[in-house]
């Protein structure tokens, strides 16, 4: 889900003078032939390799809640839920 996405305030404007690392067109040219339901920008703020410690973690359904717990008291992290695993199909990553 695209708008959970955490994001910096003025990376929009970044992307709109076209000022981004490098990595991100590598990251393009990798997978967004694999990507649906973007627009360019999207994809742009989505393949940015600068993370800053970012982590993105799969968890089953019915321990997402525990997961949650245990990242928030005893690993200190404020978790940002951003979307599901679906079976798989034509298209590997689809952003709604």
């Amino acid at each position: 889900e695209y708008n959970r996405v955490p994001r910096f305030d003025f990376l929009d404007s970044y992307i709109r003078q076209n000022s981004m690392p490098g990595g991100t067109q590598r990251n393009l040219d990798s997978y967004s032939n694999k990507m649906k339901g973007l627009t360019q920008e999207n994809q742009s703020v989505l393949a940015d390799p600068q993370t800053s410690g970012g982590l993105l973690v799969c968890v089953d359904a019915g321990s997402e809640n525990e997961f949650e717990t245990l990242a928030r008291t005893t690993l200190k992290m404020n978790l940002t839920p951003l979307g599901r695993l679906v079976p798989a199909s034509d298209v590997l990553i689809e952003v709604r």
